[in-house]
């Protein structure tokens, strides 16, 4: 209680009951992550690392460009043509961008297949789309999101349902500037087929590029992995955000921001921390969490490692297509830390679509 003030009893971010995972229960950690349907960071730390292998810092950087769509049509997703070509021979991904999720019309197109639309009331009711087979309504406050699934087998051009919706796209000439990148099954075929596709329908292309940085930190007051869960996952966020790690002998004032290590914790020589910033695919992200497994099966006095993935706050979906809200904070990040005996803490916050009173 602060002022008198009581702490709300319904908090706008939902937290994942922190977890320690015995061994067998590290798979079920991995295929979270395969939720995931976009990420916009994604951040690495090696406690007790001064260099790294080459493969961890290449793996979501290299070969992995995805491409800007501007005023980018809708119906063109419902291309039957692209629809063969591209979403059922790999995985795309595909975000609207420079939008506000709570007020104004947003999209995502996730690796499974689910074109999801976020419409405002006005906009969803000009659009005239039905349920069905293969389409899906929920209604959130002011807005309602559509879910149409293209690897459905009843949706193809033979369908009075795929007619209508592919149609009713095109009329109301629904616009938005997209972000998407495609991984092809065939490793043969080039991953820029997708904008060569949208080049030759005269949609305007740009190339984007995965942003990389490394930092390092020296003589770091590192929590054990035994420390209690909200103490981990607190020193972790402080860590990421650059704030100092306040020891015991140092000379401070009770300041609000004042922040101190837990007691269990030790000096490490140097900590390393890897972040990539863009659009980046589950499918990346689940190799670096194994590349990530490998390293410290060889390692086994490091102390722990940490994967941390920040989704976008303005994506409709967050965790296991369930859809966002970014009024209440936009929450939208998943964190893992484990060891070499493979034992793992598990944090994942998403926004709740309870109204705050």
């Amino acid at each position: 209680m602060f002022y008198g003030i009581k702490p709300p009893t319904d908090l706008p971010t939902m937290f994942v009951p922190f977890s320690t995972v015995v061994r067998t229960h590290f798979l079920q950690s991995i295929t979270s992550i395969g939720y995931i349907t976009t990420s916009m960071d994604v951040v690495a730390v090696f406690p007790d690392t001064l260099q790294i292998w080459p493969k961890v810092k290449e793996c979501l950087s290299h070969d992995s460009d995805y491409y800007l769509f501007s005023d980018f049509q809708i119906y063109h997703f419902i291309d039957y043509g692209f629809i063969e070509a591209f979403v059922k021979k790999g995985e795309l991904t595909a975000l609207s961008v420079d939008k506000m999720l709570d007020v104004e019309n947003c999209c995502c197109l996730t690796p499974s297949g689910i074109l999801v639309l976020s419409l405002q009331r006005n906009h969803f009711l000009k659009l005239g789309i039905e349920q069905g087979p293969a389409v899906k309504i929920k209604n959130i406050d002011n807005r309602n999101l559509i879910f149409i699934n293209l690897k459905e087998e009843c949706f193809n051009p033979k369908k009075k349902n795929f007619q209508r919706v592919y149609n009713r796209l095109k009329a109301t000439n629904l616009k938005m500037d997209i972000i998407l990148l495609w991984e092809p099954e065939d490793i043969k075929v080039c991953p820029s087929s997708v904008a060569s596709y949208f080049h030759g329908k005269g949609i305007n292309c740009h190339e984007c590029n995965i942003n990389y940085g490394e930092k390092r930190n020296y003589e770091v007051m590192l929590p054990k992995f035994n420390t209690s869960n909200v103490e981990m996952f607190e020193w972790l966020g402080i860590h990421l955000l650059g704030g100092p790690e306040i020891n015991d002998d140092d000379n401070t004032q009770e300041y609000l921001s004042t922040y101190q290590c837990p007691e269990d914790s030790e000096i490490i020589g140097q900590v390393l921390t890897l972040q990539w910033a863009g659009l980046v695919s589950s499918k990346r992200i689940l190799k670096l969490l194994n590349i990530m497994r490998e390293y410290v099966s060889i390692r086994p006095g490091i102390p722990w490692v940490a994967l941390h993935i920040h989704g976008f706050d303005d994506a409709p979906l967050s965790w296991n297509l369930q859809p966002h809200k970014f009024t209440t904070r936009g929450d939208n990040n998943y964190t893992i830390i484990f060891n070499s005996s493979k034992n793992v803490k598990v944090c994942k916050t998403f926004t709740t679509l309870k109204k705050i009173c």
